[in-house]
């Protein structure tokens, strides 16, 4: 898997590309520090269709218009290209170590549904309705029929019920199999050196540091394992090392907030005290990525990086 990050301005430009990524992407994620939600692309989402992660909606135009061989295309729209908004995108292929997959089906409804034809067994999946539904999420610390909501985070059941040998599996929910329903799906699989999934209990401290993941991330999302009915409320966060001092973004449309990641360290994060990051009230669940250009893949079976030829 290749995995990059990086920054850009808007300019409010039509067809404007971003360049110098080094590989063709499969999964493009943007958001901008202002009051727009994340959004995303795979190969799997034709066209000049873009859809946010968070919010209910269907897909939309002008926003990421194409994924190409060294980058992207942008339109007009809020979400991707406002004049003089920095912009913060992550950009992902496979490569040759087949730790990254996308793709889509339709919904039937029918439970306990197997998606199936990954080719390993995911230890993250998302998954975005092209309908008025918010993105799920399920990581391997999740158990039971644990999935996340992407927006206020709480956790559902009957949606992404386990993940298997060769995919997931889905419940009835119209969040992940409503019938009729075009979903959209990307998945990860967890490697040492380049991906680690783990959680810890929140406890009110500031200035806390989460050691351990084995090396410097790139990339850190946390999501909040609170069951819903017991404390609402707190968001699914990211921050990316393109994003400079105690900054971090929602998923949700909110410019970028403070106290919760507040730097990504040799080994792990630091954590505020907001709910989001750290509540005495409960566990939270963080996938921490390594910096992967073309180029770079990871041993399945060491703790090295090695490089090869992608």
């Amino acid at each position: 898997m290749n995995i990059v990050y990086g920054s850009y301005t808007g300019n409010g430009v039509d067809n404007r590309s971003i360049t110098g990524i080094g590989f063709t992407p499969e999964l493009v994620i943007i958001k901008g520090d202002t009051t727009q939600h994340a959004v995303f692309k795979t190969t799997s989402l034709s066209g000049d269709n873009t859809l946010p992660l968070a919010q209910s909606a269907g897909a939309f135009a002008d926003g990421i218009q194409s994924l190409d061989s060294d980058g992207f295309t942008l339109g007009t729209n809020a979400t991707v290209n406002s004049n003089s908004v920095t912009y913060y995108w992550i950009a992902v292929r496979a490569a040759s170590d087949g730790d990254f997959k996308e793709g889509t089906y339709t919904g039937d409804g029918v439970d306990n549904r197997n998606i199936t034809g990954i080719g390993f067994q995911p230890s993250i999946v998302v998954i975005k309705a092209n309908s008025v539904a918010i993105g799920r999420m399920r990581d391997s610390s999740d158990t039971l029929e644990q999935t996340h909501m992407l927006n206020d985070n709480y956790l559902t059941e009957n949606e992404i019920q386990a993940l298997q040998t060769d995919g997931f599996q889905v419940g009835t929910s119209t969040g992940v199999n409503g019938n009729g329903t075009a979903y959209y799906w990307f998945a990860f699989r967890a490697d040492t050196g380049e991906i680690t999934i783990n959680s810890y209990n929140g406890n009110g401290t500031d200035d806390r540091d989460i050691t351990g993941i084995g090396f410097v991330p790139d990339m850190v999302w946390i999501f909040n394992a609170f069951d819903g009915d017991i404390y609402p409320g707190a968001d699914a966060i990211l921050k990316t090392s393109s994003m400079a001092g105690d900054s971090t973004f929602l998923f949700a449309n909110s410019s970028s907030v403070t106290n919760r990641i507040q730097a990504l360290q040799t080994d792990g994060f630091q954590v505020g005290t907001d709910q989001d990051a750290n509540s005495s009230l409960g566990t939270y669940h963080y996938l921490a990525f390594e910096n992967l250009p073309a180029g770079t893949t990871t041993s399945t079976s060491t703790s090295t990086t090695t490089s090869s030829s992608t």
